[in-house]
């Protein structure tokens, strides 16, 4: 078996000229595979998308091997869906987010961009009828089939747990983190050091130069006067897996012209 990653890849017509992706993760015993099974999605994402919303490509890319990629034309498919149930679209400023939940109830979040106007009400709240609630049924239900191969990409917790860190030179980005796990060329996350805000610390890093207790990272340059403080630092080698999903849950919808959006932790009201 092989990690795919599917790229849906957007544009909207009409007054506004944009693109977008949306992309999701699936495991399958080869490319051809991977491009039936995200076909078959396409067909189903497509109806909850407006009639302004053209899905022109699916791009699908074998993980790690990122040179092992097919582009999937799909134009002409979208736009003979859509015109059976045409509805106004409007991206960026209409979507909805959707949660996936795998098998270890774990959650990813998407946003699907680009939906009908129709289904976003006064204050931000979901409106959608029974048939655009089928539709996006429709979606959840292939996501979690046991035949689509569809997963979550989830870091990798139980192989890669958090190291303390203890020491941090700033004048050669050596990093001493006692017991880690990490190899030249790995990607890692330093989190908790103090101020948190903004400090140039706390982001994922790629290291060099690995010692049995220490890294050093790739790209530092040295900063007259840091000094941070270490009391919480921890840090995390980046590693995903793929998990197959259980469960899918619409959270929220946003639309930009009604105001804050119903159950949205951010973003700000509309001047009247």
């Amino acid at each position: 078996m092989a990690n795919f990653r599917v790229s849906y890849l957007y544009s909207q017509r009409a007054s506004r000229i944009a693109g977008w992706s949306e992309n999701f993760w699936c495991v399958r015993t080869s490319l051809e595979g991977a491009i039936e099974t995200a076909t078959t999605l396409a067909q189903l994402l497509v109806p909850i998308h407006g009639d302004n919303t053209s899905l022109d490509n699916i791009r699908v890319s074998e993980v790690p091997k990122t040179r092992q990629t097919r582009l999937v034309a799909m134009t002409n498919v979208a736009q003979a869906l859509n015109k059976a149930t045409p509805q106004e679209s409007d991206y960026p400023t209409t979507a909805l987010l959707i949660e996936l939940e795998n098998v270890d109830q774990v959650t990813t979040r998407q946003w699907i961009k680009g939906i009908w106007d129709t289904v976003v009400v006064n204050g931000g709240v979901y409106g959608g009828d029974g048939g655009y609630t089928k539709k996006l049924e429709a979606v959840f239900k292939y996501l979690i089939s046991n035949n689509s191969g569809f997963c979550n990409r989830v870091l990798d917790t139980a192989t890669n747990p958090l190291t303390v860190v203890t020491a941090f030179n700033n004048a050669t980005g050596v990093v001493t983190a006692p017991g880690h796990n990490l190899v030249p060329g790995d990607k890692m996350r330093i989190s908790g050091v103090r101020p948190t805000l903004r400090n140039p610390l706390n982001k994922i890093w790629r290291v060099s130069a690995v010692t049995v207790d220490t890294v050093t990272l790739i790209d530092w340059i040295p900063i007259v006067g840091y000094a941070p403080l270490l009391v919480n630092a921890k840090m995390q080698r980046q590693s995903y897996i793929l998990r197959d999903i259980v469960n899918c849950r619409f959270l929220r919808i946003s639309k930009r012209n009604v105001g804050r959006p119903f159950a949205v932790l951010g973003g700000s009201r509309r001047r009247r």
